[in-house]
């Protein structure tokens, strides 16, 4: 459907999805949702059936409130979970023009070059170029510069091929085609960073309910990029241990009255669980159950510490940006700062139009159309305005 826009994150815990229509100009947000997910694990689909049920709740429920059909709608997907990986590669061409200029075409056969060396079962998603080279010499931009061999080091960010196929089934299943996929880390910093952040080094943090993803940014490009096999959903299980209840119990206590940094919390204080369930214990002091939140989210910082030490950068001038599900929890920022030792905030966004722009859970969501935006000029001719390049956006993204 022309001039608009449908933007899918299938999380493990929560569906995302945001409609959005170009206008005057410029995007507006017609419906932003969060419901709940299902068939996932640790952002992989392994139910189709019972995630194609869950996306075409949240899709019906659009299309009520919107009075709009969305089978044919362009889409932009996230890829996220444990089977996504990054990795650096390299591309090397001779120049094809006899006078040595290097041409458009020249930066896409190396860039091409460069997403071959991918493992078995992989299937590329995106490639973020890093740095080139003309004879060996490092430039910023080879387009118009002339020489023998250009080289590219790039990015690669890959996923199996099994997962790939298990999200055309339940994309399919409701009625919609990947248009661009997009890899969430890309998308979630391109939402929740600026670009000084990118420019001068900031780490984007997603915390979501089974994985927590990393992505370093310097030079604004993305240098590096990891997603660790624990997220907040873990929180939960140590308070239904603690408790001996069960999870979803457990994760109602954590969202209403858990806090991050037990520094902040009065050991005499107390809860009343009869506002939740009557269970074997009816209060609990709330500075243990801060206690044991903390534990857990200390180990995850912990083991982000270990990532930054690995690669160089644990000192980060920008600091960390937090977003994902698992960044609502009060006192994390502090506790953050405590662990990793650097600046800390929460990524949000105020784009116009989203209702929950605050939460920091639909910050990969709105960042799929963002980052898709920003890399336009990729795809576009020189001199073309924004408004001529979304038209062309939509003519390339219609099926």
């Amino acid at each position: 459907m022309r001039n608009l826009v449908l933007a899918i994150d299938i999380g493990t815990s929560n569906i995302y999805v945001i409609l959005m229509r170009f206008i005057n100009n410029r995007f507006q947000i017609i419906s932003s949702l969060c419901r709940p997910s299902l068939g996932l694990r640790k952002g992989e689909i392994i139910e189709p059936l019972e995630t194609v049920n869950a996306l075409n709740r949240v899709l019906n429920e659009i299309e009520s409130t919107s009075g709009l059909q969305l089978a044919r709608v362009p889409s932009l997907v996230a890829v996220s979970g444990i089977r996504l990986e990054s990795h650096l590669s390299k591309g090397m061409v001779v120049v094809s023009r006899p006078d040595g200029q290097i041409t458009a075409e020249d930066l896409h056969r190396v860039l091409e070059i460069s997403q071959t060396n991918l493992g078995p079962n992989r299937v590329l998603v995106n490639t973020v170029p890093l740095s080139y080279f003309v004879d060996g010499n490092l430039v910023t931009d080879p387009l118009g510069l002339r020489g023998a061999k250009l080289e590219v080091q790039s990015l690669v960010f890959d996923v199996l091929s099994s997962f790939l196929t298990n999200l055309e089934k339940v994309l399919e299943g409701a009625e919609l085609s990947i248009n661009q996929l997009i890899a969430g880390p890309l998308a979630t910093s391109w939402a929740v960073l600026t670009k000084e952040d990118r420019e001068e080094g900031v780490l984007s943090l997603d915390l979501g309910a089974q994985t927590t993803t990393l992505a370093v940014f310097e030079e604004d490009k993305c240098l590096y990029s990891r997603v660790l096999p624990v997220g907040a959903h873990y929180i939960s299980q140590d308070i239904a241990i603690w408790l001996k209840c069960h999870t979803d119990l457990a994760e109602k206590i954590k969202i209403g009255d858990g806090v991050a940094w037990s520094k902040k919390v009065s050991k005499k204080e107390t809860i009343n669980l009869e506002k939740y369930a009557a269970i074997e214990t009816n209060t609990i002091s709330r500075y243990e159950l801060a206690e044991v939140i903390e534990a857990r989210l200390e180990q995850i910082f912990g083991l982000v510490l270990e990532e930054l030490k690995q690669i160089n950068k644990a000192r980060l001038p920008r600091g960390v940006v937090l977003s994902g599900g698992g960044a609502k929890m009060p006192e994390i920022v502090n506790l953050a700062k405590e662990v990793l030792r650097l600046p800390t905030r929460i990524g949000t966004n105020n784009f116009e139009g989203l209702a929950e722009g605050e939460n920091p859970a639909f910050m990969k969501v709105l960042g799929l159309v963002l980052y898709y935006l920003d890399h336009l000029d990729a795809k576009m001719i020189a001199g073309d305005s924004f408004s001529a390049k979304l038209k062309r956006f939509f003519r390339e993204m219609m099926p």
